[in-house]
């Protein structure tokens, strides 16, 4: 019998929801009911189905989230591609795409250490107190209130604790803009990104030596 995770769960659902609403923008398009506010519901799925990746990464689903993933940003970049431009400041430009932030399986990790902690029993000292931590007593589930932590280091990981924990943006080097251009275009101008017009190569993970996981 197979045991899913509560991680797993949660994962699986955000995939459900994030394909269901492509599916229905796709068959809105198919009808020729397309409507301005479907780029919304578009664009709140990439980000559905790069939650439901980050969480089923190391599972059996992974494939599946990540071909939906790429799916939904196709569809995004066809039928709405007003939303698929490099963000631009001070002659930097950044991708928040969703889509190809996914696939670089990198996450943020956070080292704290607990200084102070509480019972929520008798608010005692809990390394002091005789309450344990997930017990009821008296219909009251004990915890460990934490209320004095300090922050020991921030590490790159590649499957962080939490899911959410990844990179929103990242920085595009200028020259590696103008590569895909015959004319360099001038800094500032506006710049539409064409990644999910291409086949899938892949993710990458920098923590297995950059070894890629076979295309889509």
């Amino acid at each position: 019998m197979e045991v899913t995770s509560p991680r797993t769960k949660v994962g699986l659902s955000l995939l459900e929801d994030g394909s269901n609403g492509v599916k229905a923008v796709v068959q809105r398009y198919i009808s020729g009911g397309l409507e301005e506010e479907d780029s919304a519901q578009i664009n709140a799925c990439l980000f559905t189905l790069r939650s439901a990746v980050d969480r089923l990464d190391g599972t059996a689903y992974f494939e599946e989230a990540h071909r939906a993933l790429d799916f939904a940003g196709r569809v995004q970049r066809v039928l709405f591609r007003h939303k698929c431009v490099l963000r631009e400041t001070d002659g930097t430009y950044y991708d928040e795409c969703p889509v190809s932030l996914a696939h670089t399986r990198v996450g943020i990790s956070a080292g704290l250490i607990i200084e102070e902690s509480v019972c929520s029993i008798c608010n005692q000292d809990s390394d002091l107190c005789p309450h344990i931590a997930g017990r009821e007593y008296d219909g009251s589930r004990c915890q460990n209130i934490i209320t004095k932590v300090k922050a020991d280091h921030v590490a790159f990981v590649e499957n962080p604790d939490f899911p959410d924990a990844r990179f929103t943006a990242m920085s595009i080097d200028y020259a590696d803009i103008v590569k895909g251009f015959k004319a360099i275009p001038p800094p500032g101008a506006l710049i539409t990104c064409d990644r999910c017009l291409d086949t899938c190569t892949g993710v990458n993970r920098p923590f297995q030596n950059n070894a890629e996981s076979p295309p889509a």
